[in-house]
């Protein structure tokens, strides 16, 4: 027993009219919703440029080195913790007021360990601070 027979039937179909408003419109919510965000750098505070160089004696200045394998020295002494460091430039500053602080890394030293050590140096309340590469042979 039939119940229908079958008649030219169409097969169904999606509207794609609107399809181009519709992705439109989706685009245009991304674009208005997203939040892009800002690259941070480091906070440093650089010298006008000047032709005048600075005169600073031996014993205003704490060197710390950092060697290609990421060894922190501060005055030939290494240090494998650092916050040794930050210790170490808190008695430098207490010691004496006008203390600047030379960071000497080495070119194929880790960016990282510059940027830890810089930290370091900063969390001790130092102000007057140079980065400085170590020239090496060639």
């Amino acid at each position: 027993m039939r119940l229908r027979e079958k008649e030219n039937r169409k097969p169904p179909s999606i509207p794609t009219a609107s399809m181009g408003d519709v992705a439109f419109l989706i685009i245009i919510f991304f674009i208005t919703s997203t939040v892009f965000s800002k690259d941070r750098g480091l906070k440093l505070i650089l010298p006008e440029k000047s032709t005048v160089v600075a005169k600073i004696k031996k014993e205003n200045i704490l060197t710390i080195k950092i060697n290609a394998i990421g060894e922190v020295m501060v005055d030939k002494e290494i240090f494998t913790d650092l916050k040794m460091i930050r210790s170490r430039v808190e008695d430098g500053l207490a010691n004496n007021d006008s203390l600047v602080i030379s960071i000497k890394t080495h070119p194929e030293a880790r960016y990282e360990r510059m940027i830890q050590v810089l930290d370091q140096v900063r969390l001790a309340g130092a102000k007057r601070i140079s980065l400085v590469p170590i020239k090496t042979g060639g």
